[in-house]
């Protein structure tokens, strides 16, 4: 895979709480192209701005500048023009991940490319990626997999010494454990396009009529098919992966990550008890509150008599008199629980739910 190489990323709703510890990754590879997966209009312009952001502070660290002006996007063209080349295409209807992919078609063209999923995190660089992609050339591509416990919820693979023999999307009784891990590598990008419009017709036609019914074009099987046609794919294994499309793991991530990096605060606290590891984003307001351990709390929330732990909170949203565990709260949430008084005898047992 050499000269010009795009990553094609498909980003979704947590690509706004990962973007900024992923988006330090984008100068390991040439040219980065994002695919917004699955967005209505509104909802895009909202995380395409975050994605600025994330790039923005990426650019900034890089630079050492302080700030975005004239001289500093002027030095960026003198010193990174030939490492960024980023586009944002939208999938403006949600038809699955191979119609995702799909839509980068005028932008990559024929080129190789490595595709990712926004709401996967890889403990593994994708400069060591390309290394591992590398490593096992020739091929029509390589795929990162990694073993699962739960294989039916995954794109699973069958092969024989690596290379790959049968690719089948979610399988209700799968008898492998082995799942892609979201990392794609394709050489044969002209036979990619042509099995990913072959799909299309095939799914447009079992559902000619039915019009209560969406078609979901699968990446996958656009995958299995290039392999039925004579494309080799070899596989490789990425040691940390984890589905942040699920809530309990991108919970995970979110510990690992604060772990990690440690507390930060750079909101107002007043009266609280914050427990590290923590990370309280720029206007929060927090007010007789515990927080911690494993909090994230996004810009301008406020939190008021309440508790939480091992949570993430999105930005400007109000949270009072509420105990969370283990939860998510998105962007501009109102969450006002109430006070209450209680008297409670001697040997009493109460549980509040």
């Amino acid at each position: 895979m050499q000269g010009c190489v795009h990553c094609l990323k498909i980003m979704n709703f947590f690509d706004t709480y990962i973007s900024e510890n992923s988006i330090k990754l984008v100068n390991d590879v040439l040219k980065s192209t994002f695919v917004s997966a699955g967005k209505m209009a509104d909802e895009f312009e909202k995380q395409l701005e975050k994605g600025r952001e994330a790039y923005e502070k990426f650019l900034l660290e890089q630079t050492g500048a302080k700030e975005l002006s004239v001289e500093t996007i002027q030095q960026l063209d003198e010193n990174y023009s030939e490492f960024f080349n980023i586009s944002y295409v939208e999938q403006k209807e949600i038809l699955g991940l191979g119609h995702a992919v799909y839509m980068g078609k005028e932008v990559v063209s024929d080129s190789p490319m490595l595709i990712t999923l926004g709401d996967e995190f890889f403990g593994m660089s994708y400069k060591d990626m390309l290394s591992e992609h590398t490593r096992l050339s020739p091929s029509g591509g390589t795929l990162g997999v990694k073993h699962v416990e739960n294989p039916r919820h995954y794109g699973v693979v069958w092969h024989e010494s690596g290379k790959i023999t049968k690719l089948v999307e979610k399988p209700k009784e799968p008898n492998t454990d082995l799942a892609v891990a979201g990392v794609y590598f394709i050489e044969d990008t002209p036979l990619l396009w042509k099995c990913l419009e072959e799909v299309m017709a095939r799914n447009n036609a079992a559902l000619s009529g039915n019009n209560n019914k969406k078609p979901n074009y699968q990446l996958t099987d656009a995958l299995q098919l290039m392999i039925e046609k004579g494309s080799e794919f070899k596989i490789f294994e990425v040691p940390d992966w984890y589905d942040c499309g699920r809530p309990e793991m991108l919970l995970q991530i979110n510990q690992i990550l604060l772990d990690k990096y440690g507390t930060t605060n750079r909101g107002s606290v007043q009266n609280c008890v914050l427990i590290d590891p923590v990370t309280i984003a720029d206007g929060c307001e927090l007010e007789n509150a515990i927080i911690g351990p494993h909090v994230s709390i996004a810009e301008g929330t406020k939190v008021k008599n309440s508790i939480v732990k091992y949570s993430i909170i999105g930005s400007e949203s109000d949270i009072q008199n509420i105990v969370l565990n283990a939860s998510i709260i998105n962007d501009e949430v109102v969450m006002h629980g109430r006070e209450q008084t209680v008297n409670v005898g001697e040997n009493s047992e109460i549980r509040m739910l």
